[in-house]
């Protein structure tokens, strides 16, 4: 029996990785200007521990605790953590020139497409 995600849950976590995107670029921004070193290393290590995670969970076989909070569809917790997925792509966007703007759109549009694609995906 398929889990049917509420349009509101996708649209809470895509407006708050889109909202991430447009503050960190901002920052990336910024920091590309004043303290171009500082903000590539702050970025890769962003990427590095988000990798860390990601593949330590993997090798211990436990389970994803973002997958709980999709089924519970508590939109908030889940968007917290999915939005720290953008930090270092949006300091990187800022440090290469895109801008807050375009980040924001593009955040938001891959976020809910890819969501509503990965659940629908899930329920097959």
């Amino acid at each position: 029996n398929p889990v049917h995600m509420p349009l509101q849950l996708n649209l809470v976590v895509s407006s708050a990785n889109a909202v991430g995107a447009l503050l960190s670029t901002s920052l990336g921004s910024v920091l590309g200007g004043t303290a171009p070193t500082a903000a590539r290393l702050l970025a890769g290590g962003i990427f590095l521990y988000l990798a860390w995670q990601e593949a330590s969970g993997w090798l211990a076989d436990v389970p994803s605790s973002l997958t709980g909070l999709a089924l519970k569809g508590d939109a908030w917790k889940l968007a917290a953590p999915m939005t720290l997925n953008n930090l270092a792509g949006g300091i990187a966007g800022g440090l290469t020139g895109f801008g807050p703007l375009h980040m924001f759109s593009g955040a938001f549009l891959a976020s809910f497409v890819l969501m509503a694609l990965g659940h629908h995906t899930g329920a097959l």
